[in-house]
């Protein structure tokens, strides 16, 4: 679905499930959330974290990796820049409940 998706000029966004996350290579944007990714579980500290997703984003060539982290909001990976969103700065449903997941 992923190739299709791209070849038809279309954003793939995935919100991942399981811990395989090749299963996504290819797709514009996947949100997965701090607690069920098992490949940040072991980060030590801010720093490593972001390290790990930027890795992940070029592994798997993703646009964007978008991290729901609950109380402490949203952070987007995206072209090497790094962007925070707190939680209560959410303004749209979608994006306070991502937020908050």
């Amino acid at each position: 679905m992923i190739p299709r998706g791209a070849q038809g000029g279309q954003a793939v966004l995935v919100d991942p499930k399981g811990d395989d996350y090749s299963l996504y290579k290819g797709a514009t944007m996947v949100t997965p959330n701090l607690k069920s990714c098992a490949r940040w579980s072991a980060a030590e500290g801010r720093e490593d974290l972001e390290a790990r997703a930027q890795r992940l984003r070029a592994e798997l060539r993703l646009e964007a990796l978008l991290l729901t982290r609950g109380e402490d909001g949203m952070t987007v990976f995206r072209n090497r820049k790094i962007f925070h969103v707190k939680a209560e700065s959410a303004r749209c449903p979608t994006s306070r409940a991502l937020a908050t997941r």
